[in-house]
């Protein structure tokens, strides 16, 4: 069974820390872990997985370009990655 912490793909991964301040990614990756949920359907159906996000951050702070990288090769999980960022 798929760790409902997971869903989104491995902690840290493809968070874009690399050559920026330290203190950046940290926070970056905090909002991103706090923002992740795996969605309960894909759960009950045993639908594991991991996907890979790109997406620029707004002066003002929203999210904009959201693309995904890398399908986790379900729909379910793709659906949920994107509406962590939105």
């Amino acid at each position: 069974m798929p760790d409902p912490g997971s869903g989104i793909g491995p902690e840290g991964r493809g968070s874009g820390t690399e050559g920026t301040d330290p203190l950046l990614a940290a926070i970056r990756s905090r909002i991103i872990e706090r923002a992740k949920s795996y969605p309960l359907l894909a759960e009950r159906m045993g639908v594991a997985g991991g996907v890979s996000i790109q997406f620029e951050i707004l002066e003002d702070g929203r999210p904009t370009s959201i693309t995904i990288l890398e399908s986790s090769g379900s729909k379910l999980l793709d659906e949920a990655a994107v509406s962590s960022i939105e």
